[in-house]
């Protein structure tokens, strides 16, 4: 079998079933040749005229893939997931109410040095100790 010859007049060097010269230099699943400025959707067909969407649907409204390889329009969630209503919460939560965020938080207490004995320190009511931290107040 001899190699596929393209023409040296073909200036994108791709050639079409025919073996035309493809100006465009993209040649779709069935071997047509694209219009100029077309891309290939997910099937390998010529996209002309509207973008590729991130599912690779030509014109589609897909702007993700979630985790579990389903095409999502709107928003996903924290865990990858598509949140198909596209409402999540600040802790990116779909459809959630922004109370299941998880909470970091740091006290620091600042105790007259006349209440501290050993390592308790006096608190209203008795003794609490400071190093195991169980200061009733």
């Amino acid at each position: 079998m001899r190699p596929l010859q393209v023409p040296t007049s073909c200036q994108s060097g791709v050639v079409d079933k025919q073996l035309a010269c493809c100006p465009s230099g993209i040649v779709d699943a069935s071997g047509a040749c694209c219009p100029a400025g077309a891309s290939l959707d997910a099937a390998g067909a010529c996209c002309a005229g509207s973008k590729v969407d991130a599912c690779g649907v030509c014109g589609g409204k897909g702007k993700f893939v979630d985790t579990a390889g389903a095409c999502c329009a709107t928003l996903l969630d924290a865990d990858g997931q598509c949140c198909a209503s596209g409402a999540v919460d600040e802790c990116g939560v779909c459809n959630g109410m922004g109370t299941s965020c998880a909470i970091d938080m740091s006290l620091q207490l600042t105790v007259s040095p006349e209440l501290v004995y050993g390592d308790a320190v006096q608190v209203r009511g008795g003794w609490g100790r400071s190093r195991g931290c169980w200061l009733v107040v």
